[in-house]
């Protein structure tokens, strides 16, 4: 019997970047779950996103306890905060109050989508058109 793989956690910025991740898996029958730094726009613009989108996402709110608590409040569910575990824990706490959770770490290695149904890291992903990678130094494109 075949265990199912977890998610990818699919970094996105935008609403542009995370519909065309979504269509990505999609084509690749892949399940994602979409990552967004929640200190990038803001709590209340990754509530919106989630609700214009109609797919949940996991908020980044990195170090910050502040961000993993003004996210609850703009009603996000799931988070990740990646300080102090004794923190991450009061924060989880005070989310499972709410239905909500607090995450140590996304749920795997943050990917975004490639050039010919690639996934890709974002450290090799640099570059100003969301879903490409950057071009070779020296090359057209």
């Amino acid at each position: 019997m075949r265990s199912e793989a977890p998610p990818l956690a699919v970094l996105v910025h935008h609403r542009l970047e995370a519909a065309a991740a979504i269509e990505h898996a999609k084509a690749r029958g892949e399940a994602i779950e979409l990552c967004i730094p929640a200190g990038l726009a803001g709590p209340a613009f990754v509530e919106a996103l989630e609700a214009t989108l109609q797919h949940p996402l996991t908020a980044l709110c990195d170090d910050e306890p502040g961000l993993v608590m003004a996210a609850l409040r703009a009603g996000l569910r799931r988070l990740v905060f990646t300080g102090p575990e004794n923190v991450r824990q009061r924060l989880a706490g005070m989310a499972a109050g709410l239905g909500a959770e607090v995450l140590a770490s996304p749920p795997g290695p943050l990917v975004v989508p490639g050039r010919g149904g690639s996934w890709m890291t974002p450290a090799v992903c640099v570059s100003s058109a969301p879903t490409d990678p950057p071009l070779a130094k020296g090359t057209a494109p």
